[in-house]
């Protein structure tokens, strides 16, 4: 497990800049999102906006996943 987690992390390690750049803009929007959902009082519009940014976010970091996690 050690090793597969030390191979991964090296393969972040050398992501190109622009799908590094993609994976920090994902965590920024999910954070973001999170905000917004947790700070929402209840029935207001910012709770499904944050869930859909949560989303939007996940999808981003799925670009730079796959060259991560593939073998």
């Amino acid at each position: 497990m050690y090793d597969w987690c030390c191979a991964r992390m090296e393969k972040f390690r050398r992501l190109p800049t622009p799908l590094l750049v993609l994976v920090v803009l994902a965590r920024f929007i999910f954070g973001f999102g999170m905000g917004a959902s947790l700070a929402a009082p209840r029935g207001s519009t910012w709770k499904p906006v944050g869930w859909t940014l949560m989303v939007l976010s996940v999808l981003l970091a799925l670009a730079a996943g796959k060259d991560v996690l593939k073998d």
